[in-house]
């Protein structure tokens, strides 16, 4: 990612962007394997902002 899951939050402050938003984290793949993913969507959330993740379900050993 070009942002840290910080540097996100900072750019998602509702006093910033006007508002509550909804967001769609979707990735090329599975979203779910991004690196740090978790980190983004709850930066978001912990705003106020709605989140969606869409996940194509890949199942794998790692535990996120």
């Amino acid at each position: 990612m070009k942002y840290s899951p910080e540097d996100f939050s900072r750019a998602m402050r509702v006093s910033r962007i006007g508002g509550v938003a909804y967001g769609n984290f979707t990735a090329d793949g599975e979203t779910l394997l991004v690196k740090d993913i978790d980190l983004y969507v709850k930066a978001f959330v912990e705003h106020g902002h709605y989140a969606e993740v869409v996940t194509n379900l890949t199942v794998t050993k790692v535990v996120l």
